[in-house]
């Protein structure tokens, strides 16, 4: 039975929606950070916010991507710069790909991290594909500076989730629409 749209079951019924959808995103995390090599991966548990509510963290870099279709929203990797530099020098160890200058976080560091975010991305869409859920990606965006926080379009609600990694910790937050 499907939930009536004056009902409580409907909130219900949208949660446990954002939450698989989510899941689509945590299980990405871990099978592109895998099949790049890097196990030693923690992931805590999501943490849904409304999008009035600001982070708790500010960041360095913040790695976008846009989600399109029958759902839309935003996926952001946050980091500090040590930890972006520290997981990009290790993404591009196990892909034996060089950087330009491994001590100083540059393009090709900046490259890495929006290459991680499109695959990460680009799987979490296929995981929702095959569970019958439309849904496209835009092209990754990278943005680095000093206190970085969120800034989007009202009506989001943000799952925030923790990872541990080489070199530090970051977040993966997915921002999706409420329908």
């Amino acid at each position: 039975m499907k939930p009536r749209f004056d009902s409580v079951e409907l909130e219900s019924y949208s949660q446990t929606v954002s939450q698989k959808t989510v899941s689509s995103f945590t299980r990405a995390l871990k099978a592109v950070f895998e099949e790049s090599g890097v196990s030693s991966l923690q992931v805590g548990e999501s943490v849904a916010r409304e999008s009035s509510t600001a982070p708790s963290q500010t960041f360095q870099v913040s790695v976008s991507v846009g989600i399109a279709g029958g759902i839309k929203g935003y996926m952001f990797l946050q980091l500090d710069t040590t930890t972006a530099s520290a997981l990009a020098q290790e993404l591009s160890r196990s892909l034996g790909v060089p950087l330009d200058d491994p001590e100083e976080f540059g393009s090709m560091h900046r490259a890495a991290l929006a290459e991680l975010a499109n695959q990460i991305s680009g799987r979490a869409t296929m995981y929702l594909s095959e569970a019958g859920v439309d849904a496209r990606i835009t092209p990754p965006s990278v943005m680095t500076g000093s206190g970085i926080t969120l800034a989007v379009a009202d009506g989001l609600r943000f799952y925030d989730t923790a990872v541990a990694g080489p070199g530090g910790t970051f977040a993966l937050v997915v921002g999706l629409q409420e329908s």
